[in-house]
């Protein structure tokens, strides 16, 4: 047996927002994610010990004595680090107009306490557990949703995004007393 609050107010906290994040970095972790990035490749790792190995040899000649500078290697790496990081950072800019993009998409879910069948146009980012979603054909389904009515049956939907897979799925809508209790809950009796 399931109970669900279909357009009530929920306790602030209690879930998360419908929004989705595909970037890998903000302004504050920028930095420090793109060097671990960077020095998760070996070849980097390499050169970076061996600029700090030639570093003791030429700085501090008790230990060793290195003939080659520090900057023949270290310089180097420090320019592919930075031109690497300037194109991690250019393709993650893209991600979050993408993400804000997405995130600003219209849903049009039903409104309770209003006229009979009432809709409002929110963005998927504000979607919370208990909006009751209107989706028509063709259209992106913008969170998880319980199909509850539909115009006949049964609905097609692709998952391709999901799991790449292009073949429809068939979903059923809910029993009857679920619809019958959506229908009275928004005054939806009588209506297609």
């Amino acid at each position: 047996h399931l109970n669900v609050v279909v357009g009530g107010e929920l306790p602030e906290g209690t879930y998360c927002d419908n929004s989705i994040t595909t970037s890998k970095y903000n302004v504050f972790t920028f930095v420090p994610k793109s060097l671990f990035e960077q020095f998760r490749r070996t070849a980097n790792q390499f050169f970076l010990v061996m600029g700090i190995l030639m570093f003791i040899g030429t700085y501090f000649q008790s230990v060793f004595i290195s003939p080659i500078p520090p900057f023949t290697t270290l310089g180097p790496l420090f320019v592919i680090l930075m031109i690497t990081s300037a194109k991690e950072g250019y393709e993650d800019m893209f991600r979050h107009r993408s993400d804000a993009k997405v995130n600003s998409s219209p849903a049009i879910v039903l409104t309770k306490g209003g006229p009979a069948g009432a809709t409002e146009t929110i963005p998927w980012r504000d979607l919370r557990p208990g909006h009751v979603v209107v989706v028509k054909d063709r259209e992106e389904i913008p969170a998880d949703l319980v199909l509850i009515y539909t115009s006949d049956k049964q609905a097609y939907v692709e998952t391709s995004n999901i799991d790449g897979e292009t073949n429809l799925k068939i979903k059923r809508a809910a029993a009857a007393d679920a619809r019958r209790g959506l229908e009275e809950t928004f005054e939806l009796v009588g209506e297609d």
